[in-house]
């Protein structure tokens, strides 16, 4: 995924490769993805994910849109029912419960709110 700031995380080799999921496909340029790591981890910002390769984790925090052109090579795929999984645990994690309020609110957070809530 090429070099990355901050606490985002590199890949491996020259080229700062890393394995990531594809998890939605917008159009020819651009892809929603969750990158992948080899390296277990049990919290909630992880899940297990098996492919072909055997065993890696998704990691929740680091989901984002990319550019197709940052892809390297195919190197396998991920059972239907993982796949599913995956989605779900997304679905969990990005979703946003609005606060109960008492009172009024503001225009500012209305239009928040609004936006935020599917």
């Amino acid at each position: 995924m090429g070099i990355n700031i901050g606490v985002e995380s590199d890949g491996k080799n020259d080229n700062f490769e890393r394995p990531v999921l594809i998890v939605k496909k917008f159009n020819a340029d651009m892809i929603w993805i969750v990158p992948l790591t080899s390296r277990k981890h049990n919290n909630e910002y992880y899940r297990k994910v098996d492919h072909e390769f055997g065993p890696s984790w998704e990691c929740l925090t680091q989901l984002r849109v990319v550019s197709t052109k940052r892809l390297l090579r195919k190197i396998g795929m991920t059972i239907q029912t993982d796949f599913q999984a995956v989605l779900t645990s997304l679905s969990e994690y990005i979703k946003i419960e609005t606060p109960a309020m008492s009172g009024g609110i503001s225009e500012a957070e209305a239009t928040n709110i609004a936006i935020l809530t599917p």
